[in-house]
Parts: C-alpha cells; structure tokens; sequence
C-alpha cells in the first residue's frame, strides 16, 4: 500500500461537525445534539471529559475529519469533540450539565485554558478513511467497535463494484468479513419490516437489540426456516420473510429478546425444552398466520360486532378492532385458538386497558396495601402510564414487606433494592421466579430501559428526561406479576 500524507488543518471547535452516520450508531442520528447525547449516553464521553480537563487536551491523536457539504465532519474523534464541545458549552448535554459544571469549577485554571481551535487530519473522502478507521478500531489500536458497529462499517463499504473478497484485501484487520456482512444485512432487513407495533419496530433498530446475541438466533437453521430467511457464501440474503406466517414468527422472536426471555444464555441452546418450545411457537404462529382467510377474519369482526355499528370497538367497547391483514399472533390480531368463524380469540395482554390481576386476592390484605393493590387494578395504563409504573413499584416493594411479615422472622425492611437482596436469597432457585428476580435486579448498561427492572422504576420515578407509555408499562407488570401474585397468597 503506497503512504499518503494528508494534510493537517487547524479549525475551531464550533466548525468542525459530527457524524451522524458514525458507526456507533445503530441507525443514523436526526441531528448533531441528537449524536451527540446519544454518545454521553451509549459510549460513555463523561470517561473523555474527565481526562482531558484535568490534563488539558493532547493532539497526539489527531481527529480523522472529511470536508462534506462545505464543512468538516469528524469519522474519527466523535467522543473527544462531543466532550470539547460540553466542556465548552455544558448545556448542550442537560444530562450531564450539573456534572460537567462541577468539574469546571473544580479546575477553573484548566477550564480557561480548553482550546477553541484543534488540529484534524483531512482525507479527500470517506472511501479514504476506511482502512484507517477499520485499523483503528477493529484492530487493537483504540476503544474497539462492537460487533454491531463493526457490521454497520463493513456493511457501509460494500458499494458498487466493490466484492467480499476486495474487501478483505482492503481491510485485514477484520477477521470474519462475511460474519459481518450477514449481521448488517439482517441489520437492515428488521428496519424495512413492518410489525405492526411501533414500540417493536423501534426496538428491532436499535442498540437494545444487540446483534451479537440475536446472531445466536438467525443462524440457527430451525429459525432461519420459521422466518424465511437464507444466506449465500458470502452473507448476502438469499430469501426474506415474505409472508405474514414469516412476520410473525419473527415479531415472536423479537418480542423474546425484548422481555429478556431469550438471550445467548437462555431460551436459545438447541435441544433444551425452551428452544423446542420457541420452536413451537413460532411454527405456531405460522401456522395459524397462514390458515386464517382474511375473509373468515372479516366474518368473525361483523359477527360479534353487535349494536356496535361501524364504529370498529369489539364488543363491550374493549379495543379497537383488528387492522386488516395484521398477522396473527399481533396486538389485536382477528385469529382465536378454536372456532375461527364464530368467535374472536383473546385480546393480547398489551391492549387490555387495565392490567391483569388473575389469580391476587385482595381481600386479605392490610388496609393501606389493598388500597393499593385495587388502585392499580383499575388505573387505565395507556391513560396514566407514569403513575400506574410508580404505583406498581409501590405494590412490589410493599408486597415483599408484606410476605415477610406474615412468615414472621426478620422483617424485610428499606427500598426496593433493599428488600430484593432477601427475595433473590429466599427464591433465586425457584425456576418461576428467575426471570422476575434477575430482571428486578438487571444493572449496568441498558438495564435502565428495560421495563420491570428496579433501574427503569427507578427513572420513570426520579428522572424528568424520560417518558414511559401504556406497553411499557404492560411489559413491566408481565415480569412482576408471577412474584406479586406468589408474595401476596396467604399461607
């Protein structure tokens, strides 16, 4: 490979732009404030920020930028010029802004000396920066892409007439190519399906679906076959889901990994019952995808409609009615278990108004806590999502209390993570209860998005920046549920 020299130019800090492409990105980012929160968030900039105001900022590194559209963009040197830029302006991440103040105030002398102006390194394009990038971050030199956003890399440089095997040449850092290639494609193919379900298209493009664990999943030949899927040599898609049987079976599958059901230590290990019973599912699904005609499901809606009119509610004013050719299986979905012609099946938990409370009887309880419990009975989720949340954190916390109580012995006393230390001692081996237990418990990155965990309780009731609906709420109430009700039956 021939050396090249290019040039180095000095530009401020308020010129140069971020990559909202950057392959940390799961998809693109709307704008550069959005890029840049996501960083602080996902690629922890707080760790850069306390580095460089301290000890002032080191160019021993240059930023790799390319000129776009009039303007510098950085490829390489997102994370250190998302931290100038906060360090220069804390409000731009109203996450971190108290924090970042501090630190400011803890080192005004290094804060008065933070450059304005810094020296990048600029290619004539982006074909240019690839192998430097891909050295950089899939070799050993810096911070290592995950596999993710090594799949969106080398997804990226496949262009027109460029072939696998030019990309292997191209870039010899990177160990399994067509590994890479496959995972980006089936990248792609989640965000160009439609689920019907807009909290699981969202899930299914973004970082909470980490591909090193659903890659466990695709390659299996089994699920390959329920969601209509193949691969050539090279990771190319030879055959996408193209039915509503496929859909399905694939909406199934999300949803597992979503709930924390299936992960690369549960739920996927061939020839255990779960995975046989995945299996199952999913070819159920299909199978009944498949056998229900639109027009027995059009029956089935005028049939049962009643004095409803036209106004498309089921009966009793419980829902809306199906949307015409949703696949079965979905919220809202037309199909039933039996009598497909004369009645419609169960609606799905998460367009109930209300949550479920089958099998917890109220009666027997203190005062106080059956307050609560028939406050949260009746509370309309989609209506007051934030309260029903916090309110279900109260039954959980108090539930426990309360089975300690009633046992006799050392009272379970504090908050919620207090009290989870005895319940995770006492009942972590009950099968039943492990996926309750370990999500209650979930820590570390992501574990504050995923609904049911005493982090995600803990923001929905403490933090301003975060919103929560009706479906998370449904999510977070499946997960508990199987422990409340056991915690709350009396002896």
């Amino acid at each position: 490979m021939v050396y090249s020299q290019f040039p180095i130019d000095e530009v401020s800090v308020s010129d140069l732009r971020l990559d909202v492409s950057n392959y940390r990105f799961p998809i693109d980012q709307p704008s550069e404030h959005a890029a840049m929160n996501y960083l602080f968030a996902a690629s922890d900039v707080m760790e850069v920020v306390r580095l460089i105001l301290p000890d002032g900022y080191v160019d021993n590194e240059l930023p790799l930028v390319v000129e776009e559209d009039g303007g510098f963009v950085i490829l390489e040197g997102n994370r250190r010029l998302s931290a100038l830029r906060a360090l220069l302006d804390p409000s731009l991440v109203p996450s971190h802004q108290t924090e970042i103040e501090h630190l400011l105030r803890r080192y005004p002398l290094e804060a008065a000396d933070l450059p304005e102006k810094i020296r990048v390194m600029r290619f004539p394009d982006r074909e240019a920066a690839a192998p430097v990038l891909a050295r950089l971050h899939i070799g050993e030199n810096k911070r290592r892409w995950n596999l993710d956003e090594q799949a969106k890399f080398v997804f990226a440089q496949l262009t027109d007439g460029i072939t696998v095997r030019a990309l292997k040449e191209q870039l010899p850092a990177i160990k399994d190519v067509v590994r890479l290639i496959r995972m980006g494609n089936v990248r792609q193919m989640l965000g160009e399906i439609s689920f019907g379900d807009p909290a699981l298209e969202e899930y299914a493009v973004s970082s909470k679906l980490p591909m090193s664990a659903f890659e466990y999943a695709y390659r299996n030949s089994a699920i390959q076959s329920a969601i209509g899927i193949a691969f050539d040599d090279e990771g190319n898609l030879t055959s996408r889901p193209s039915t509503d049987a496929h859909v399905a079976a694939l909406a199934r599958l999300l949803r597992g990994f979503k709930a924390g059901e299936l992960n690369t230590r549960r739920g996927l290990k061939v020839g255990t019952d779960d995975f046989r019973r995945l299996i199952d599912e999913m070819r159920g699904t299909s199978a009944q995808a498949q056998d229900e005609p639109p027009a027995a499901a059009a029956t089935s809606d005028a049939s049962n409609a009643g004095d409803a009119g036209s106004g498309g509610t089921r009966p009793g004013g419980s829902g809306p009615a199906a949307a015409p050719g949703r696949p079965s299986g979905e919220p809202g979905s037309a199909a039933a278990a039996g009598d497909q012609t004369s009645r419609r099946g169960p609606n799905s938990p998460e367009t109930k108004k209300t949550l479920d409370f089958a099998g917890i009887d109220e009666e027997p309880l203190p005062l106080p806590l059956k307050h609560r419990v028939r406050e949260l009975r009746r509370i309309e989720v989609a209506q007051f999502p934030a309260a029903a949340a916090m309110l279900m954190r109260s039954v959980l916390e108090s539930a426990i209390k309360e089975h300690y109580g009633v046992k006799g012995g050392p009272a379970a006393t504090g908050m919620l993570s207090d009290v989870m230390v005895r319940i995770t001692s006492d009942y972590n081996q009950d099968k039943q209860f492990a996926n309750a237990i370990s999500t209650i418990n979930r820590k570390g990155r992501g574990a504050s998005t995923v609904p049911g965990s005493g982090e995600w309780f803990n923001m929905v009731s403490h933090s301003v920046n975060i919103d929560v609906n009706g479906r998370q709420v449904h999510e977070a109430w499946r997960v508990v549920f199987p422990l409340v009700r056991f915690l709350l039956k009396r002896p």
